[in-house]
């Protein structure tokens, strides 16, 4: 297969996640601790309950 030529949009649509997405060690930590909490809990549904009032959405 051929590699693209353009990569210009590829290198926008990161940046623009990068932006988004904030410091990706934030979002790291903050995976390893929702993973970390439901492992404790045996919960293996990862983040169920999480769409609403979690303080994470916005909302």
């Amino acid at each position: 297969a051929r590699a693209p030529q353009n990569l210009l949009p590829i290198a926008a649509l990161e940046a623009k996640l990068r932006r988004e997405l904030g410091d990706a060690r934030v979002l790291n930590r903050y995976l390893q601790g929702v993973i970390a909490e439901e492992a404790a809990r045996g919960d293996d549904s990862l983040g169920a309950g999480r769409e609403k009032g979690n303080g994470h959405d916005g909302e």
